[in-house]
């Protein structure tokens, strides 16, 4: 009897073990420069939904495409925090108002062009506490008549990422807003964005990645409805988008160490990116790269779209924010094809690039 009770407690304290608790201390910190490798041909065979207890996650097979570095920074060295005292006529104690506001900011890869209008240099500032890590700023400079000028817009609702502590079975969901308007500074240009986002770990175990092993590692699922409203002159664009994120925390390791993020189109999952951290608790012998690329350009257009891939395209498919399918062709061993679409209406879509190596999802914008 004494050795079932000491086989029993030996199998509960394994099993314990392995269900690592992240907080917001094993989260990413001022100074953290992560270096990650991306691919954006994401093979629809491999299973990235594999839940449960004790799972072994094997990626290995994984092909990077392309480099990315991350590095966390100071707020206050972001260049925003005037331009958010000016945009919310703070002209007292700036820098203690700033601080409530954000304590890491990161900047994104993205920029954003529509006809005149494009902006540059995004920064996404955020607050991290013990109990929760939001997204509660956003620093963007719009070009005015050539000149860049910095705009810090709070989020009228933070966006709650992830909610401390979390572990196996953890589950929280959050509501935010977002609201730019350009009109101050003679643009007229404004968008919002309302969004809900549930979290929910449903597993855990080890993973394998192209860079190596984790031994202890949570699984977390994020589904994230967004219902957009963009004014451009005297156009009106309303669109709704499901997006959904897989992620593995590992212990000792800031960010997950493994991302998938795709689109959720009726049942269907169109997953659009997949990057793991180019180091690991054990790291394997060698990394590969992939060197294929799919360009698409221009975006946002107005009458077509050129699609330009190192590798022999295959076909295409223009889908609505609905989902529905407004233009679709197949080209056989083509490296580039224009795609000609003068009567859509100005809107978001999503086009998928298939070529001999994979498949490619891009949301695009129609402009008038």
């Amino acid at each position: 009897m004494r050795n079932l009770i000491a086989l029993l407690a030996l199998v509960y304290v394994n099993v314990m073990v392995g269900q690592l608790t992240y907080t917001s201390e094993l989260h990413v910190q001022i100074g953290d420069l992560i270096e990650f490798q991306v691919n954006n041909i994401v093979d629809p065979e491999t299973d990235f939904e594999l839940t449960g207890e004790n799972v072994e996650w094997d990626y290995a097979d994984l092909v990077s495409q392309r480099f990315d570095s991350v590095r966390f920074v100071d707020p206050n060295e972001s260049g925003y925090r005037s331009a958010y005292c000016l945009a919310n006529f703070i002209f007292f104690n700036c820098q203690e108002r700033f601080n409530d506001v954000t304590n890491i900011a990161v900047k994104a890869s993205d920029s954003l062009g529509i006809e005149g209008f494009r902006t540059e240099n995004i920064v996404r500032h955020f607050l991290q506490s013990k109990e929760q890590y939001s997204e509660t700023m956003l620093g963007v400079s719009v070009d005015f008549n050539g000149t860049l000028v910095p705009i810090g817009i709070e989020f009228i609702n933070p966006d709650t990422i992830y909610q401390f502590p979390f572990t196996y079975n953890s589950k929280d969901s959050s509501t935010s807003r977002l609201e730019l308007d350009l009109g101050l500074i003679g643009l007229d240009v404004s968008f919002s964005r309302n969004r809900r986002r549930i979290n929910h770990v449903d597993g855990y175990g080890s993973l394998k990645t192209p860079a190596g092993s984790y031994n202890e590692v949570l699984k977390m699922k994020t589904l994230i409805f967004n219902s957009d409203t963009t004014y451009y002159d005297t156009v009106r664009i309303v669109t709704t988008s499901n997006e959904i994120e897989y992620k593995w925390f590992a212990k000792g390791f800031a960010d997950p160490v493994l991302q998938v993020w795709g689109l959720r189109v009726n049942d269907s999952e169109l997953l659009g990116e997949v990057r793991w951290q180019s180091m690991a608790e054990t790291s394997s012998v060698s990394h590969q790269v992939f060197d294929t690329e799919i360009l698409v350009s221009p975006n946002p257009f107005n009458e077509m779209i050129q699609v330009t891939s190192v590798n022999k395209l295959k076909e295409f498919n223009l889908l609505d924010v609905n989902g529905h399918s407004v233009f679709s062709s197949e080209v056989n061993g083509l490296y580039q094809y224009h795609i000609s679409t003068p009567d859509l209406d100005a809107g978001i879509y999503f086009l998928i690039v298939s070529t001999e190596k994979g498949n490619k999802l891009q949301k695009v914008i129609k402009v008038e």
